[in-house]
């Protein structure tokens, strides 16, 4: 199974759960493009980000670890169809089904007013089950291994 993995550093343990802190490394380090890239900009703008994310901790990890954290690259493939389908298709569904509704009622002109509605309402629908799928542990990173001990963020440097 093949994992995407980041490296962090454990912050803080507490009953068996690890508080781990992600810097995100550069995003483009020596592209050709990066002068232009609206990427590069932004990370130039806003600078590095880090995350405290909080991961069952299966080694008996200590506040200062660095660690190798993992999600399965499958899952989270399907978590991004769906994060944009579901909604989508959801708005597209409510639309219709409300238009088809009015219609059906035989008030045709209230058929965009109720097409906008169900669309809002279908989106509004679609994001909430996405929230809740998602947090049901589907994209819960865990612990694979330790780093080595005296790791840091290293921007990656392309040579073309």
């Amino acid at each position: 199974m093949t994992m995407m993995e980041e490296t962090g550093r454990v912050i803080a343990v507490t009953a068996g759960v690890a508080e781990i802190e992600v810097i995100h490394g550069n995003t483009c380090g020596g592209c050709a493009a990066k002068g232009s890239c609206g990427t590069s900009l932004l990370e130039n703008l806003v600078g590095r980000k880090s995350n405290t994310l909080r991961v069952p901790d299966s080694l008996g990890l200590q506040p200062g670890d660095a660690v190798i954290i993992g999600i399965p690259e499958g899952a989270l493939l399907r978590a991004a169809l769906q994060a944009y389908l579901v909604p989508l298709l959801t708005l597209l569904l409510g639309a219709m089904g409300f238009a088809g509704f009015a219609a059906f009622l035989g008030v045709p002109e209230m058929q965009a007013g109720a097409s906008i509605l169900g669309g809002g309402l279908g989106f509004g629908f679609g994001l909430w089950w996405f929230g809740r799928w998602s947090s049901k542990n589907h994209l819960q990173p865990r612990v694979l291994r330790r780093a080595s001990p005296n790791w840091q963020v290293q921007p990656i440097h392309w040579k073309l």
